[in-house]
């Protein structure tokens, strides 16, 4: 089994913000390195980064001129493996 976790970010328009995420196995929360998950926001996909050896994934996204003002949703999916269930989390992105 496994678990991710998406971190909520707050940022503003023009900016370059961290997307970050942290892979988990279960029940025993051993972090899963080498993997790559996608990150979306308000269900678009925006970019992935492959998780170093303690399960962080951070992906720099440079948050378009034209973004919403206001609470988005941010999603952080790991698509699984032969060894790693399939995960999704998701977090709040705030541009302000």
């Amino acid at each position: 089994r496994t678990t991710i976790f998406a971190f909520a970010r707050t940022s503003v328009r023009g900016a370059t913000t961290a997307l970050k995420a942290l892979l988990r196995s279960l029940p025993d929360y051993q972090p899963i390195e080498g993997r790559e998950p996608a990150f979306s926001v308000d269900g678009a996909f925006v970019g992935s980064a492959a998780t170093s050896a303690s399960g962080w994934a951070a992906f720099g996204w440079a948050v378009p001129l034209d973004e919403a003002v206001g609470a988005h949703t941010l999603r952080a999916e790991f698509a699984g493996d032969a060894w790693f269930d399939a995960a999704a989390g998701t977090g709040t992105f705030n541009v302000i």
